[in-house]
């Protein structure tokens, strides 16, 4: 049978970082505006430790291109966890439908019409869905379609769930059991992220403040005694500032680092 438009090609899923990457090439304005979000940020960092127009050229064009990178990630994983949110929801449509006696594969069609109802037709799951129904509408099998449906989103759940359920399909287990605690840890997992996430966001800006500190230092400096930092803007002084700009930007990242508890 001919692969309808749209199914996934066999073999072929594609990833949620490619989406994005795609999203963000079809659209350039967001690589401009990333570009020089970090572009601008770094040249007014840089000129407090360097006050060298040429030197901070040179730093901030490097990072504005590492913005682009940091700002698809961020992206990447903000698309995975509305992706893990609407999964959750749609493993609670598919649970009520299997209790109430559908088949696995009507059970998926009855759970896109709540997923369409609860977040409408800019749903990001919502296509991803309709592939695995094309899928098995193609004469895919439904452990197949739901395994590419997995590799399609890339989200470690939905890979999990799709383990799962084809181990189930294969050695005869209780369907609705398994949807069921799906949604049941997805839920758990979700809540749990949400409290530390509530209870660092104080932690997190305190590190933000602290970032700017440093920064606010110098600021003082040039303005309460001009001439003051001068020794540190010769040639000599740069290699001495460079040093303090590694150890700043190393903290930045470290501070970062702590903050983003992933579980």
């Amino acid at each position: 049978m001919q692969e309808r438009k749209g199914a996934y090609p066999h073999g072929k899923a594609s990833k949620s970082r490619d989406r994005v990457i795609n999203l963000f090439k079809s659209d350039k304005t967001k690589l401009i505006k990333y570009f020089f979000c970090g572009f601008g940020k770094m040249f007014l960092v840089s000129m407090l430790f360097y006050k060298s127009v040429i030197i901070c050229l040179f730093i901030s064009v490097i990072y504005g291109w590492l913005n682009i990178k940091v700002e698809i990630k961020r992206n990447n994983e903000h698309w995975k966890w509305n992706v893990n949110l609407e999964f959750k929801e749609m493993m609670l449509s598919v649970s009520a439908a299997l209790s109430a006696g559908y088949s696995i594969e009507n059970s998926i069609r009855e759970s896109r019409k709540d997923i369409e109802l609860l977040y409408g037709k800019k749903s990001l799951l919502l296509p991803e869905v309709d592939r695995m129904i094309l899928s098995v509408e193609n004469s895919i099998p439904m452990e197949k379609a739901i395994s590419e449906f997995a590799s399609g989103c890339d989200v470690e759940d939905i890979k999990c769930f799709s383990d799962i359920f084809c181990i189930a399909q294969k050695t005869g287990g209780n369907m609705v059991e398994i949807v069921k605690s799906t949604a049941d840890k997805i839920s758990s997992k979700i809540e749990v992220n949400r409290e530390i996430k509530t209870m660092i966001a104080a932690k997190k800006m305190e590190s933000r403040i602290m970032n700017v500190v440093p920064l606010l230092i110098i600021v003082y400096f040039w303005i309460t005694s001009p001439g003051f930092l001068d020794c540190l803007y010769t040639v000599g002084g740069h290699i001495f500032m460079t040093i303090l700009f590694l150890i700043y930007i190393f903290g930045c990242m470290l501070s970062n680092k702590i903050a983003n508890i992933k579980i």
